[in-house]
């Protein structure tokens, strides 16, 4: 939602050592699968504190990947874009107010709210795509061929 709002996800070394000994595609895959999951949920607190008016800027808040490079995902929540059904170009003077309004943030509390509680959210989201990435490979390695 712009530079100014932007954070580092912490502890991203030790998931990284981890996935050393899986292959770099499948690491990688689990990598942008947890960071889109903790985005997502910011997302989804930021349009919980989202006030409504007549909802177009609650239902313009999205989560979209932005080029980078694959070990090192970026995520961004957006609200709206030109084209598009909602577009909420005003989300920064509802969340930072101006000289006629008083901020009314949502966005912010959302992201502080994750900061506070990155670790278990790093950890759950990581061990659940951990989790799914064995299993499918147990899967793959249980076929017999030509069944």
């Amino acid at each position: 939602m712009g530079a100014n709002n932007t954070f580092t996800i912490e502890g991203l070394d030790e998931v990284r050592a981890m996935l050393k000994d899986v292959a770099p595609r499948e690491a990688n895959n689990i990598m942008r699968a947890t960071i889109r999951a903790i985005t997502v949920s910011i997302n989804k607190d930021a349009k919980a504190n989202a006030p409504v008016d007549s909802g177009a800027m609650k239902a313009s808040l999205k989560v979209r990947s932005r080029k980078s490079k694959p070990d090192n995902p970026i995520f961004e929540i957006w609200a709206g874009a030109k084209g598009a059904t909602f577009d909420a170009y005003y989300w920064r003077f509802v969340e930072y107010g101006t000289k006629d309004t008083s901020p009314r943030p949502f966005v912010r509390p959302a992201v502080d709210a994750a900061r506070a509680r990155m670790s278990s959210m790093l950890r759950d989201e990581f061990g659940k795509k951990w989790e799914k990435a064995l299993a499918k490979k147990r899967k793959s390695a249980a076929k017999i061929p030509g069944e």
